[in-house]
């Protein structure tokens, strides 16, 4: 150990003052091994060769490799190779735990021994190339043989790598991360291994933490290979690492039992890596989803915020990309691995920019604090703000200077240097700024305003080195966005459809040329389409030279990397979900507008009567009807905004359009059986085979379906259902009949004639208008299980509920339900629950008597109830700070809590109901299992029956029981509060591009 510790200090010395020679003078001292030269040749030759494989797989091994891993490298045993180490301890460190890396005393030793010419006076050498080609033989003979599916032997496809323990890993998984140069050839080792074995070595990979590795390694492999030549082998590389690792970062992260599931189901149909391992998809899924083609242009997700994803902003020196979110982080990626490099606590971050140099990263707080890091010495500043930050952005000429924007709508520079602040003031002072630019050269700072008389907009350009205005110009509509010409000669102001060109240089701004173009939400000024008008050209790929098409005059260059997110270099596009917390990263084919078009989701989708169809429809995008086996599609004429079904489901009821049409259709979508025309509300009646609608004339009107004649026929009528018609001026689900449990009642909202709505109570036995009366704002109609009484849940600023006798339309006596809402009755008798913020309150009848109340915890709001047909009472709550939804349940006769169970789940349950069974409950994310503590449980077996029975959606995942099943891509989620159908075994989820999947 001393003659090693004096090598290397000697060794940083002459490397820095002294001549190559004496470092290799050194080595060649150390390794001619004297005492060996005296051995007869048949123990001679095997020690050379055995030191020369030693050495050379230390040096050439991508990573630093234990004396365990080495001597499986070899195939030698422990004794023979700690004789060997032995021979190397002036040049090597050999640590005394087996398991932690053998290490060099000094890196220089490494270009020496693989340098032909200054180690050619050795007894043996290190071929770098052949070498590679033996370590990498050897790696792949080791992991054929060892390598399987579930090398850890895990139990459930949904365990997270932080579940399982280390030790458990270590005791199963091989520490082999090489693919080496051998092999390149189309059906070589390298491909053969590809086509069999990449899932096998992914898997432990990923177990240890090696995700960023495996990308790096694969880079390297394709880097070595002829495109041209290989193209079968290039192909499947390309898959492999473009594609499927990169996509399935997240899996390999934190799941990669769901290689298996998750990455190999929503694999493209044609990609080779699905090719080569559809087989090994689980054979409990039966019916796999229909997928693309061809992977798209998206490369990976970045998953980890735990909250919404505010902005992202990528660096311009790197590929990199930092961004906020409302779980109060601040993240740095890397956008070539996807890895996370930085994470920051930043209470309530809302903005964030990196320096031009890449060195600083800026993050705005809510409490109008600036946080600027320098990435590179680890340290930061902060400057305070008067109010929430709207937007930030360094000087482009100098990572000291930031300028700031925040809810007082002024402009502020910020000196980083000494923390100063200059406020800027406009010559006429507008009512506020709600957008600013830098100009490329520094010197200028374009800001956009509203102006007290609101009647024009303001763009003022202001001096930075001065602090004071400089010049400005008005403009008669809203800006969308802004951007200087890189030479700071041109700004182009986006006003919805159209682009306006200002000269800057002269002392009165000057409109140079204003073109209509096309308008998108989604579309600010670079990416309008080229079209009769205006052309574009990329002379680089962070560069667009805008042209008129006519006269090809140039507008100027701009850069490319604003308005959306585009990387510096053009390489990378970021998306920021508005749905999920995910940052997507496309690759720079990104098709914007394609995207747009992608985005329309249906908000619901279902399994109708039979099971075998599905549709898919919401607002005015085509519905569409799927059928189940083979998932085809065809769509309906008309956008269909809800549905409601016949008593016995035989028959489906369609509203259309815009809520004034309807169908009535049989179960499987397949005979359109009649049309609503100029409709208020069309509903089944209970019990019956009969509908009850109402014209927007006011005729209301009962009918049944005749079987034999196959039409509708009229039972009876009320022309004069109200004093006047009822005119198409408000939202179309303002007019709703609300029928009784046993349907000889009806309750309707309608709009009053000058403002509001007002409820009606109509008896349909007697034809016969009951109760009438205002209403601010119907949330919803509640009737008890015997149709005795019915609640009218309102909004006026605070929830509202009343509660009417069905008989007589009076509100209830003594039975003050002010600022309560969820109104549930029990399914069997006269009692019913209701909530406020964070209190539960328990009726029983008759007369109706609070009997008692529950008390959430502080700061947890009840968002819904269900009541059983026994006892049970259960309630979904959130944490005011939008945590996870907590359903708690009760036994309402012992007021005892019977269980509690959180769920991790971005948006909110909308609504839950007890099974018959009362062991799940129904929801719109699917069947969830009972929160029950161990003295109720049943025996195992009928545990185990209730579990697997629930099957449900929470965001990313799918589960059965409580434990997680797949994991669903973005692109496979639905929407917060999104449409989830489960109907068995069979799940249907409504995603981007107006599709279904089953």
């Amino acid at each position: 150990m001393l003659l090693s510790h004096f090598l290397k200090n000697v060794m940083d010395e002459w490397e820095i003052e002294g001549p190559q020679q004496k470092v290799d003078g050194i080595y060649l001292k150390v390794l001619r091994f004297p005492d060996i030269e005296s051995w007869h040749e048949k123990l001679r030759v095997p020690f050379y060769s055995g030191i020369s494989r030693l050495i050379g797989f230390i040096v050439v091994l991508f990573q630093p490799a234990s004396v365990e891993t080495i001597a499986q490298l070899l195939s030698a045993g422990r004794e023979d190779l700690d004789d060997l180490l032995a021979q190397l301890h002036p040049i090597i460190n050999v640590p005394e735990d087996p398991d932690v890396p053998i290490t060099l005393i000094h890196l220089s030793f490494r270009d020496f021994i693989l340098n032909e010419k200054r180690s050619e006076l050795l007894p043996f050498s290190v071929k770098e190339v052949a070498m590679h080609r033996e370590i990498f033989h050897r790696c792949l003979e080791i992991m054929n043989s060892e390598l399987r599916q579930n090398i850890c032997c895990l139990s459930l496809p949904g365990i997270l790598v932080s579940d399982v323990i280390s030790s458990h890993i270590e005791a199963h998984v091989l520490n082999f991360e090489c693919l080496g140069e051998a092999g390149l050839e189309d059906g070589g080792l390298v491909h053969i291994f590809l086509s069999e074995k990449l899932l096998y070595w992914l898997e432990p990979m990923a177990f240890m933490g090696e995700a960023s590795s495996i990308i790096l390694i694969i880079i390297r492999l394709e880097s070595l290979i002829d495109l041209s030549e290989k193209p079968g082998l290039s192909s499947l590389i390309h898959d492999a690492k473009k594609r499927f690792v990169q996509t399935n970062r997240w899996i390999l992260d934190n799941a990669p039992l769901q290689l298996y599931c998750s990455a190999l189901l929503f694999c493209p149909s044609k990609s080779r890596v699905r090719f080569y391992y559809q087989h090994l998809i689980p054979e409990w899924i039966l019916k796999r989803p229909e997928t693309q083609e061809r992977w798209g242009s998206e490369l990976y997700s970045l998953e980890g915020h735990s909250g919404w994803v505010n902005t992202a902003a990528f660096s311009p020196t790197e590929h990199l990309i930092a961004s906020v979110g409302s779980g109060n982080t601040t993240r740095v990626w890397d956008c070539v691995t996807g890895s996370e490099l930085y994470r920051f606590q930043d209470p309530d971050p809302l903005c964030i920019c990196f320096s031009m140099d890449g060195l600083k990263l800026a993050s705005g707080r809510l409490d109008g604090t600036i946080c600027i890091r320098d990435l590179r010495k680890g340290t930061d500043i902060s400057v305070s703000g008067p109010s929430p930050m709207l937007q930030i952005s360094f000087s482009p000429i100098s990572s000291n200077i930031l300028a700031s924007l925040f809810e007082d709508h002024k402009l502020r520079i910020w000196n980083l240097t000494d923390g100063q602040q200059r406020q800027f003031h406009h010559a006429s002072e507008p009512r506020q700024s709600e957008e600013f630019v830098f100009s490329p050269d520094g010197q200028f700072v374009a800001v956009y305003c509203l102006t007290d008389d609101d009647e024009s907009n303001l763009i003022g350009l202001f001096n930075v080195e001065m602090a004071e205005p400089a010049k400005q110009f008005r403009l008669s509509k809203k800006v969308d966005t802004m951007a200087f010409s890189i030479d700071s000669r041109i700004l182009a102001v986006r006003v919805y459809d159209m682009i306006y060109f200002w000269d800057i240089t002269l002392p009165d701004p000057k409109l140079a040329r204003s073109y209509k173009v096309a308008w998108s939400n989604h579309s600010p000024f670079l990416f309008l389409p080229s079209d009769e008008k205006l052309s574009l050209h990329q002379d680089c790929s962070a560069i667009i030279e805008v042209r008129d098409a006519l006269t090809g005059d140039s507008m100027g260059k701009f850069l490319k990397d604003f308005g959306w997110g585009f990387s510096r270099d053009g390489a990378f596009t970021a998306i920021v979900r508005r749905d999920h917390p995910v940052i997507q990263l496309f690759s720079h084919t990104f098709d914007p507008l394609l995207f747009i078009r992608a985005e329309r989701v249906p908000s619901k989708v279902e399994f109708l009567s039979n099971d075998s169809v599905a549709l898919s429809y919401g607002g005015q995008m085509v519905a569409k009807r799927w059928i189940v086996d083979d998932g085809s599609m065809q769509p309906l004429q008309n956008p269909v905004i809800a549905i409601k079904y016949s008593p016995d489901r035989d028959f489906l009821l369609l509203q259309l359009n815009k809520g004034e049409e309807f169908q009535l259709w049989d179960k499987a979508l397949m005979h359109c059986q009649a049309t609503f025309d100029h409709m208020a509300d069309v509903a089944f009646l209970p019990h019956t085979n009969q509908l009850l609608s109402l014209s927007l004339s006011g005729e209301l009107r009962i009918l049944f379906w005749d079987a034999e004649s196959r039409t509708l026929k009229t039972i009876w009528s009320v022309i004069s259902f109200f004093e006047e018609g009822l005119e198409r001026t408000t939202c179309w689900n303002e007019f709703t009949l609300h029928p009784s449990p046993r349907g000889h009642e009806v309750v309707m909202i309608a709009p009053l004639p000058e403002e509001g709505l007002s409820w009606q109570l109509w008896n349909l036995v007697r034809k016969k208008r009951v109760k009438g009366a205002p209403v601010i704002l119907k949330e919803e109609i509640i009737f008890s299980p015997e149709s005795e009484f019915f609640g009218v849940q309102c909004d006026q600023s605070g929830n509202r509920t009343h509660l009417f006798h069905v008989s007589t339309g009076e509100e209830v006596d003594n039975c003050d339900l002010r600022n309560y809402t969820s109104l549930t009755f029990r399914p069997t008798d006269r009692i019913f629950a209701v909530a406020s913020e964070n209190t539960i309150a328990i009726w029983k009848g008759l007369p109706w008597i609070k009997t008692f109340m529950l008390e959430m915890p502080q700061g947890q709001l009840v968002k819904h109830l269900a009541l059983s047909a026994t006892s049970k009472l259960a309630a979904i709550s959130k944490s005011e700070l939008d945590g996870d939804p907590t359903i708690d349940v009760w036994d309402i006769f012992t007021k005892q809590k019977i269980g509690s169970q959180d769920f991790k789940l971005f948006g909110s349950l909308l609504y839950l109901s007890f099974s018959t069974d009362e062991n799940f409950f129904q929801t719109n994310k699917g069947r969830l299992p009972v929160p029950i503590p161990q003295e109720y449980k049943t025996g195992p077996e009928k545990q185990w029956q209730c579990m697997q029975n629930c099957l449900y959606v929470l965001d990313e995942w799918v589960l059965q029981g409580k434990e997680r099943l797949i994991w669903l891509p973005p692109a496979y989620r639905p929407e917060v509060g999104g449409s989830v159908d489960i109907r068995g075994g069979m799940i249907a989820l409504a995603n981007r591009g107006n599709l279904a999947r089953i």
